[in-house]
Parts: C-alpha cells; structure tokens; sequence
C-alpha cells in the first residue's frame, strides 16, 4: 500500500496518501464552521455596574429566572442587581467577615445562600433582604454548592472539612468529612448521589452522598490544582478547570474527557457553561510584571461541540468570578477594580452580551 512503499523512503511523502479520490474512508474530519450565534460574539460588549463595594468581589451568581445577579464581597455585604439596569436594588447586610460564596437555590428565584469567613450560612429571601436562618460552621467557610433538587447545601471551610446542610431540617448533618489535602470546587451530580470535589491532587473525586465518607471514582484531570468543577443542567456534562492552564469537558454517562482546551496561559481561576452548554466560559490572571502595564485579567470563550475558541475577553479589571446567565448569553464578571484607576481595589461587577446588557 501507498504508506508501506513510503517506508524505505529517505523522504516520506504522503501527498499520494490523501488525494487518493479512490478511497472509501478518511481519517480526518473537515474543521467544523463557528455557528451563527458564536460569530455574534464579536458585536458582543461589556458594561459596568454601579455596585458600590468598598472591596473586591469573590463571586457572583445569577438567580434561576435570570432576572436577579447577586454579588459577594469582602466587604461584608452582598448586593442584588436587576440586570437591566446598572445599580444595585438591594443590598443584604449581617456578615461580620468577607463573603466568600454565594449561590441561589436552583429551583426558587427569591432565595440564596452565602459562606463567609465569619463561620456561617445564611440563608437568605431576596424579597425582603432579610436573612432566614443562620448557622454556624467550626471555620471560616470559602465553599458552597447547592443540589439541584434543592435539598441539600454542601459547605467547605478552611481546613477543608466539607459539612452538608439538610434544607428540610435546617441542621448540619453528623459526621463533615476532613480531607488531608485542599478542596477546591464542588458540585453535585442530577440525582443527589454523588458530590465531586476538585481537590489540590488534581484530580476530581466522586464521593457518595450524603455521607461523604466513600469515594466512588477519582477523575484524573489536571496535572496542577483542580480549582473549579461545574457541571450543566442536565447533569451530561462536567467541566473542570486548573492551575495547569487547562480546561476539560468530560461526558459524564461515558466518564470520558471529549474536549480539552489550552487557550489560557495561567491557572485557570473560574468556568461556567451557558444555560444550553454550547459554550464554556474560563477565566484566568495574566501577571504582568512590568512597571508599563498593569496584570490584566482574560476570558476565553470556546464551543463545546466544536472545540473553537469563538471570542477573548481582556480587561484592566481583577476578575474573580464569571457566571453565564441561566437563560441567555449574557456573562457577569466580578472582582476588583485594577489598571490604576482611582478606585482600585475596590468591587466591581460588569455584564458582557449583546450591547453590554441584557
């Protein structure tokens, strides 16, 4: 055959190989084109909110409706925007320390949850921006995640002891697990089983629920820490990112990895996928070190299906946290002011979409 001849060849050429019209198979695929939805993209812009926070923002979450973007800050506080507007309509006030998560209830659009340093969960009505009920950790909290069918809160502190909260109760169950190394991301799977950890081994670890003491399987993923795990709506895929710069897709009925992308050249710091998963969102610092250009802050935006990255976010500003809205794309961004601006350091929130806004 064509390949065989070529062998004893000083110089292998293998133009022969694929212009062959003759054959019946290919062992490559034409590179798919970008969707009209992903070229738009480009049209896409940023625009800022008034969030008025004195110090940067850890997280930003968006209520299940889309209609509410909810911030967590250093400053104590937590602010609720209406996403069509730039202000803030209301402000949530109790913390004693940073607020370090903050998360909606999958299944309500008035009610949400944040861990801070202070030690506690509060549970929180957005319609009277008041908090419901408090509970109190053994440490300062820096994770959260809530289940998809709303009847659980898994909470994460800072010797990596990971507590679950029974929301029918209201109590923390018996038994939090202590890890001998650290907890990064979590997120549950569809059916409340499982819980899967992305911890500093670089790995992704399926743990049985709700008790939490069995690990089920270990993912392999990244070389460096795992900081962020998330998973889609369905529960189809899980998507995880980590300081090895790496971003990878894995489909969660056949455990296998089906995208892996490099588009960030340090550690990869948040992801989210789009209400339809057709498009993933990771987020990263660039530390730039020369006295002419302060660190800057990029956001890749890549499909899924195709493996493209479709459109580059890059800005002056510190981002700590990005989250698709759950019915359109739209993409919050928060963190702290940077570029040398008057107001630096302090919180700041910004939309990116179809003229900056919703």
């Amino acid at each position: 055959n064509i390949l065989a001849a070529c062998v004893g060849c000083s110089r292998m050429d293998f133009t022969a190989f694929f212009e062959d019209s003759d054959r019946k198979f290919r062992y490559w695929s034409d590179v798919p084109s970008l969707s009209a939805e992903a070229k738009s993209f480009s049209t896409f812009s940023s625009k800022e909110f008034a969030s008025n926070h004195k110090k940067k923002i850890q997280q930003v979450a968006w209520n299940c409706t889309g209609d509410l973007l909810g911030s967590g800050s250093r400053d104590k506080t937590i602010k609720l925007f209406d996403p069509t507007t730039t202000r803030a309509v209301s402000e949530l006030i109790g913390h004693s320390h940073h607020v370090w998560q903050l998360m909606w209830d999958p299944n309500s659009p008035n009610r949400l949850a944040s861990a801070a340093k202070d030690q506690t969960v509060r549970l929180w009505d957005s319609r009277t921006a008041k908090a419901t009920t408090v509970l109190k950790a053994e440490d300062g909290l820096i994770n959260l995640c809530w289940s998809p069918q709303g009847n659980y809160i898994a909470v994460g502190d800072l010797r990596d002891v990971v507590s679950i909260i029974d929301l029918r109760t209201l109590k923390i169950m018996p038994s939090p697990k202590k890890f001998p190394y650290m907890v990064h991301g979590m997120t549950f799977d569809t059916t409340e089983k499982f819980l899967m950890l992305g911890t500093a081994l670089g790995n992704v670890m399926i743990m049985r629920f709700p008790q939490i003491s069995q690990c089920a399987y270990t993912i392999e993923a990244h070389t460096g820490y795992c900081y962020c795990v998330v998973t889609n709506k369905s529960g189809s895929l899980l998507a995880t990112g980590g300081a090895d710069a790496l971003v990878q897709v894995w489909d969660t009925k056949e455990m296998v990895c089906k995208r892996t992308f490099s588009r960030l050249d340090f550690p990869v710091r948040q992801i989210s996928l789009s209400h339809d998963s057709r498009f993933i969102a990771s987020c990263c610092l660039l530390e730039n070190k020369t006295a002419s250009k302060s660190a800057e802050s990029r956001i890749d935006i890549s499909e899924v299906s195709s493996g493209h990255s479709v459109h580059t976010v890059v800005t002056n500003n510190d981002i700590l946290s990005i989250a698709w809205s759950p019915v359109q794309n739209i993409l919050a961004m928060g963190g702290a002011i940077g570029g040398g601006s008057s107001r630096e350091g302090s919180g700041v929130v910004s939309l990116w979409g179809p003229g900056g806004r919703s």
